[in-house]
């Protein structure tokens, strides 16, 4: 699977990084940082058919605001919330559970096609 990682520093661009089943979970952890908590991009949303994964104590460890991923969720969180630190995005679960491949709208969107 494919998941696009979009790390806070802005310099830094976002990049593919490619997962089996048996690592997804290391994967993602890496790329946020610590333990994983996805946000589902709703119906209606360009990104809709994709999951945000973060750092699920962002704003516990006072992690730096993420504001590519912050302006992708803008009007889906409780007010006062923010995306902080690197996230992940990949597309919605398959029947089993597992991750799919960050749709293509996402990969066009950050220049990565």
């Amino acid at each position: 699977m494919k998941y696009v990682i979009i790390p806070v520093d802005q310099a830094e661009p976002a990049r593919v990084v490619e997962a089996t089943r048996e690592t997804s979970l290391a994967v993602l952890q890496e790329a946020v940082g610590g333990y994983i908590e996805a946000v589902q991009f709703p119906d209606g949303h360009p990104f809709a058919g994709n999951i945000l994964w973060l750092n699920e104590e962002g704003r516990a460890l006072h992690l730096p605001l993420n504001a590519r991923a912050d302006d992708l969720v803008r009007g889906m969180l409780f007010p006062g919330d923010f995306i902080k630190g690197n996230v992940a995005i990949s597309g919605d679960a398959d029947g089993n559970g597992d991750s799919t491949d960050a749709r293509k709208v996402v990969l066009e969107h950050f220049g990565l096609l």
